[in-house]
């Protein structure tokens, strides 16, 4: 969740939860422990978000691009791009 903004952190729902419950694979751990944390989110307005940052970092990175008379975007463009937006 650090990965979005500011303000895109505010619009996604959560809800703070006691207890925690993982699964990974064949694994699943749960825990009543207070030193895990856990949240649970509305999951299509997260991915919703992910997906308006992610055109708006591609945006930049392409205009990065083209004021620098290339036609690919570079690891530095996007890089470049994700500093500016956060």
């Amino acid at each position: 969740m650090n990965a979005l903004n500011p303000e895109s952190r505010k619009k996604v729902p959560k809800w703070k939860t006691k207890g925690t419950s993982l699964e990974a694979g064949n694994c699943k751990v749960i825990s009543n422990e207070e030193k895990w944390e856990a949240y649970l989110l509305e999951r299509r307005v997260f991915e919703k978000i992910l997906e308006e940052e992610a055109v708006e970092i591609t945006k930049k990175a392409i205009t990065f691009a083209k004021h620098a008379n290339r036609k690919k975007i570079t690891s530095a463009d996007v890089e470049l791009a994700i500093k500016e937006f956060s």
